[in-house]
């Protein structure tokens, strides 16, 4: 009957190579600060893990949108204020030609800066952002996600401007060879562009305040993600410490225990 010692050895080398692991799985762990790195050390912790990992993911995808389309919104809110100019001006040379005391001469100068003016409000309606994307498309606006379910545009359709350009084309002609009653009906029609471009810049304004609210609310979450994240996978230095002594002590007892046995195993080959 074989003597038991004969098996210890291989059983004592196993333990010893199973510390050893452990052993050198702290001392990574401590090295790079990470705890659990792959899924067979901690099974549950790596499904939390994953699962916070997509959703920081997503946080930084729409993060990254926001980004966009408040730049986008910006432009938007530059080129409204700039097409206010121009109505400005617009109107007050709509009042000039409306004047009784405003002869051909002076209505054919007004006629000129007044196509100037318009050609300027055309020119903005047809920029672009920096994707190349028109910042008043004639189709629908691009809207991303900005949310899981939300999605924004910084762009304004111009549909929501009506007919703008058609207004400042028939106050033009008014200008040029209409009577005193359409250069009056004329400044009229201009007049009440302005209700118009406010209600496109009061649509602006809640979009990039919509933006500024969930920024704030995705930073907020992924701050309480990583959180999550690093209690589940970051390395307890203090823990993981304590923790390899231990074993680098259970190592050292295996170490002396297979030495026994193996001194026993040859006396037993010597009999």
């Amino acid at each position: 009957m074989p003597s038991i010692n004969r098996t210890r050895p291989d059983f004592a080398i196993q333990q010893q190579q199973i510390l050893s692991r452990q052993i050198a799985e702290q001392q990574n762990a401590i090295a790079t600060g990470i705890r659990v790195a792959r899924p067979s050390q901690d099974p549950a912790a790596w499904s939390q893990i994953s699962s916070v990992g997509t959703e920081m993911g997503n946080i930084a995808a729409w993060l990254s949108n926001i980004d966009s389309v408040r730049a986008t919104a910006a432009q938007v809110e530059d080129s409204l204020s700039q097409i206010a100019d121009g109505l400005v001006r617009a109107k007050e040379l709509a009042i000039q030609a409306a004047s009784a005391s405003t002869g051909a001469p002076a209505r054919a100068i007004i006629a000129e800066e007044f196509r100037a003016v318009r050609a300027q409000i055309s020119d903005i309606l047809t920029s672009r952002d920096a994707q190349g994307q028109s910042l008043f498309p004639d189709g629908s606006a691009l809207a991303v996600p900005v949310d899981r379910q939300t999605q924004l545009s910084g762009q304004l359709n111009r549909s929501e401007f009506g007919s703008i350009l058609a207004v400042l084309d028939g106050a033009l002609s008014a200008i040029v060879s209409g009577s005193d009653a359409d250069r009056s009906q004329a400044l009229t029609t201009v007049n009440a562009l302005f209700d118009t471009l406010s209600t496109a810049q009061t649509r602006n304004g809640l979009v990039q305040q919509r933006l500024e609210t969930l920024e704030v609310q995705h930073q907020q979450t992924g701050l309480v993600q990583s959180e999550w994240r690093s209690a589940a996978r970051d390395t307890d230095i203090s823990a993981s410490i304590s923790l390899m002594q231990k074993l680098m002590v259970n190592l050292q007892a295996a170490q002396a225990s297979y030495a026994r046995i193996a001194q026993n195993s040859l006396f037993d080959f010597l009999r």
